[in-house]
């Protein structure tokens, strides 16, 4: 990876937003699930890189490790730490039949789900009674004007990556128009939106590589403006 000032300093200009989902659990696991706020994971990112660096004997991150170099951070700082994941769906069916039925940001400063949700509760519904239920968790990657992937997590600064986010659930839900969201389903109400391409890597087969596009161009100009 670059250093953190490239991520902290420069203001990456999105050409495009991928959406994966990269996990699921049955919705009765939801208050359990491992969730962490943006902000913490850029700081365990930096805290575990920074380690790393002093371990090894680097001033600053650079070039990928070398066989030897992994096995001896991987021995002192064991695996780097996860993502975070910002997006959340809900589903109900399976197979074919599944479908779904709530899309939201998950990052909060506490738990999402360990006071219950107001979808968990509706899932409760008779017409849902029978339906398998799953929580998709899911990262969003940008790809910068700089043909770099970065994790949404490391974008700076803090408005650029609020507006990347919520745009992506404002796109994703009028796309899908999930029958328990009420807001952000009569227009598409992304302000800077970007092309976005949804995958799923979670193991089950739906809701992969769909490809959603912008309602409007945002020039780089736009971009920028934002940011200052």
């Amino acid at each position: 990876m670059k250093g953190f000032e490239f991520y902290e300093y420069d203001v990456h200009v999105p050409k495009l937003v991928f959406v994966a989902l990269d996990t699921f659990f049955e919705v009765h696991e939801a208050p359990h699930t491992p969730l962490k706020t943006l902000k913490q994971s850029w700081i365990d990112t930096k805290t575990y890189v920074s380690q790393a660096c002093l371990l090894l004997g680097r001033s600053r991150p650079g070039h990928a490790l070398s066989l030897n170099e992994r096995a001896t951070v991987l021995a002192a700082l064991g695996e780097p730490p996860g993502p975070a994941w910002p997006l959340y769906f809900f589903t109900v069916g399976d197979l074919a039949e599944e479908r779904i039925v709530y899309i939201g940001k998950t990052n909060a400063e506490t738990h999402r789900f360990y006071a219950g949700h107001t979808t968990i509760t509706a899932l409760h519904r008779p017409e849902y009674r029978g339906l398998r239920t799953r929580l998709y968790l899911a990262t969003v990657t940008i790809y910068s004007d700089e043909d770099r992937y970065i994790p949404l997590e490391w974008v700076h600064p803090t408005v650029l990556r609020e507006t990347l986010w919520s745009d992506a659930e404002a796109q994703l839900i009028y796309y899908y128009q999930p029958e328990l969201n009420i807001d952000l389903k009569a227009v598409d109400a992304s302000k800077m939106p970007t092309s976005l391409t949804l995958h799923n890597y979670s193991g089950t087969k739906n809701f992969d590589a769909i490809s959603l596009q912008p309602h409007r161009e945002v020039s780089e100009d736009e971009w920028f403006r934002i940011t200052n």
